[in-house]
């Protein structure tokens, strides 16, 4: 019987957290540390309460973006109204 090597997958391109309210800003940032280590290029946090995303392209540097703002993401070349997420 054969042994299957591992398999190694690329990191995704972008993590999204969305804040419950049970979760601190301090906790969601130190997920971002994480996940900018596996490779992954960009790591949104919506945060609901306040109805607003901040936008991490590394570790440590953010751009907020209310509901009223249109979200962009310089990292992947994104852009997305955010009025039609926080409707």
């Amino acid at each position: 019987m054969k042994t299957a090597l591992p398999v190694t997958l690329p990191p995704p391109l972008l993590c999204i957290e969305i804040q419950l309210p049970s979760q601190s800003a301090e906790e969601m940032v130190d997920k971002t540390e994480i996940y900018f280590q596996f490779g992954v290029k960009s790591c949104w946090i919506v945060m609901p309460a306040i109805r607003a995303v901040l936008v991490y392209n590394r570790p440590g540097h953010y751009a907020f973006f209310h509901a009223d703002d249109t979200l962009r993401d310089e990292a992947l070349g994104l852009e997305l109204p955010l009025g039609l997420v926080f409707a």
